[in-house]
């Protein structure tokens, strides 16, 4: 669906409190989370322009909850997911438009959930060349199961010849899947199913047997954490 729209480059970052280093205790909300106007850079695309797709997880503010340090900080949020510019955005009042958007502080530290789903920031590691958000789909001992949203975004094209069309902007999804072992290490998970059974081969030798037996489609979502959930419970 065509959409018109400004992406401003005016975000700002959220803040908080320091914790005392004594009790842990968080303070209440209203002190805990504070907002002060910092300007982002611009993520290029800061003009009018007509595209398909869009650059969000959802184009909608959705409720979600703001956690550091796993306690629930800031509950019933309006928040939604910049996956082009790699940011949590936030509404201070539902009602706010979007002159006053700001922007989640990226830190380890602190995780939202939106619809169940539970984004975490990911620091620089071994397996990811820059930090970013996460969406973790499977949470085991040893092994862990996240996907990297990305969005591709291709520039208007327009045509050469009587025989072409004008293609609009547009954005498409390109996710990526990771598995996190035990000593922090990132491993990005292959598109291909023989590539992915060799990989999880790493983790465990009878995956390709457990696979084959119980029918599961390893290049979908689903299959993958089922696979992972068997490679957690059964680690080499």
């Amino acid at each position: 669906m065509k959409k018109k729209i400004i992406l401003f480059s005016l975000l700002s970052i959220i803040s908080f409190s320091e914790i005392n280093a004594q009790d842990g205790k968080m303070q209440t909300k209203k002190n805990a989370v504070m907002f002060d106007l910092v300007s982002r850079n611009s993520f290029a695309l800061d003009y009018e322009e007509v595209y398909e797709g869009t650059p969000y997880n959802n184009p909608n503010f959705l409720m979600g909850d703001i956690y550091i340090n796993n306690k629930l900080t800031a509950p019933n949020t309006s928040l939604r997911y910049n996956i082009y510019a790699d940011e949590i955005e936030v509404k201070e009042n539902p009602n706010d438009d979007e002159t006053k958007l700001k922007a989640l502080t990226k830190s380890p530290d602190i995780h939202i959930t939106i619809l169940n789903k539970k984004y975490v920031y990911l620091s620089k590691t071994q397996g990811i060349p820059a930090g970013g958000y996460f969406l973790e789909l499977q949470k085991g001992k040893n092994v862990m199961l996240y996907k990297k949203l990305i969005k591709k975004y291709y520039p208007e094209k327009k045509a050469k010849t009587s025989f072409e069309r004008d293609l609009p902007a547009s954005f498409k999804d390109k996710p990526v899947y990771y598995f996190k072992t035990i000593d922090g290490t990132m491993n990005e998970i292959p598109t291909s199913k023989n590539k992915i059974i060799k990989s999880l081969s790493e983790l465990n030798k009878g995956i390709k047997a457990y696979i084959k037996s119980n029918k599961i489609n390893v290049t979908t979502e689903k299959g993958l954490i089922k696979a992972l959930k068997y490679c957690d419970a059964n680690m080499l």
